[in-house]
């Protein structure tokens, strides 16, 4: 099968690839389209080339024959493969999607089961009073941070040291937020 190649660019079999792309150069320039305009020169300009590709940059020797009868059947041919390979990858990502949706039902189905046996336990009540009292140690915590620059400031009367525990108030925006984002995450998710 590799003999054809060589002969399609005039080589002697298992040459070099020094020797197979000089004469890849040279053909190219006698067969190119743009430069000979005779109606066999698209077609030994596509054969030259695949011959190159093969030998020079080790593509794979495609299953389908080398030689065509007319440029028709080239593009035919590849006009195929190619529907045949937009086929293969639409039915590829359509069955990921569906694994993706089945595995995503079945987690569903699992994580409700799960919140069902824990609402029935002896601990639902007790982890449920543990969150909501979390839920506002974190808010009294990021009030009091946000506030006592404030205090200090105003109410002691030292403006200095306030201004310069500024920082800690944006702190207490933080906890804050942090406590609610807790509270929208766990509270609103399992009681």
């Amino acid at each position: 099968m590799l003999d054809e190649y060589y002969s399609i660019l005039e080589v002697e079999p298992g040459a070099d690839k020094r020797d197979i792309k000089r004469a890849y150069w040279r053909l190219a320039k006698q067969w190119h389209p743009d430069i000979n305009s005779s109606e066999e020169a698209q077609e030994k300009f596509i054969l030259i080339h695949q011959a190159y590709d093969i030998l020079v940059n080790d593509k794979p020797v495609p299953h389908s024959v080398v030689y065509a009868s007319s440029p028709t059947d080239i593009n035919e041919e590849l006009i195929n493969w190619i529907f045949d390979q937009k086929k293969y990858q639409e039915n590829y990502w359509a069955e990921r999607q569906e694994r993706a949706a089945h595995f995503a039902r079945l987690q569903y189905e699992e994580f409700k089961h799960n919140n069902e046996l824990f609402k029935n336990s002896f601990w639902y009540w007790p982890a449920k009073a543990f969150t909501y009292f979390a839920w506002l140690i974190g808010n009294l915590a990021g009030l009091s941070c946000l506030f006592s620059p404030i205090w200090i400031a105003f109410i002691l009367g030292h403006l200095s040291a306030g201004i310069t525990l500024f920082p800690f108030s944006l702190l207490g925006f933080a906890v804050i937020a942090a406590a609610f984002r807790f509270k929208q995450d766990v509270v609103e998710r399992y009681f």
